[in-house]
Order: structure tokens, then sequence, then C-alpha cells
């Protein structure tokens, strides 16, 4: 058995500022639209990058009250629904 993890819960970004990967994560994560989120960061880097996995029943109810009828893959890739998306991650950080 062998555990994964992240070795360290912060980094610091090229510019010299220090980032909590729990917290951003959270802040994330507070949006029920969001299922899953891993946050990665490189001291190289100016800025960390997030990556997350998408409630696939809550985004189909976002399509949905947009306007938006389409099968889910095509969903993921529509910009009215991203931006609206977007809008509400950045609700949930601030």
């Amino acid at each position: 058995m062998q555990i994964i993890d992240r070795k360290k819960n912060i980094f610091k970004l090229s510019q010299g500022e220090y980032v909590s990967c729990e917290k951003v994560e959270f802040f994330y994560l507070r949006s029920k639209y969001i299922t899953e989120a891993f946050l990665h960061g490189d001291s190289l880097q100016n800025f960390a990058v997030v990556i997350v996995v998408p409630n696939k029943l809550e985004l189909q109810k976002l399509g949905k009250e947009l306007g938006i009828e389409k099968p889910y893959a095509e969903l993921c890739e529509d910009k009215a629904l991203l931006k609206e998306l977007l809008r509400n991650l950045t609700q949930c950080g601030l």
C-alpha cells in the first residue's frame, strides 16, 4: 500500500507569493457545480493552475436554465455556460 498526497500544502510562486493549496481548493469546492478540485503550482511560474471536475447533474441543470440543450460533452464546451460557471466560481472565491 502506498499513500499518495502532497509533500507540502503550501508553495511559493515565482514572484514570492505563497499559496495554500487546500484553502484555494476549498473555495472552488463551495460551488455546487464542482465535485473535485486540484491546485497545482510551480515556483518557476507566475500563476497556479486549478483542475476541476464538474458536477454533471448540476451542470446539466444550469444548461437548462440558460436554455442550452446539448449532450454533456458539448455542454462542457459551450461558451455561454462556461461564462456563467466562471462567474459562479469567482463569487465562491470572494
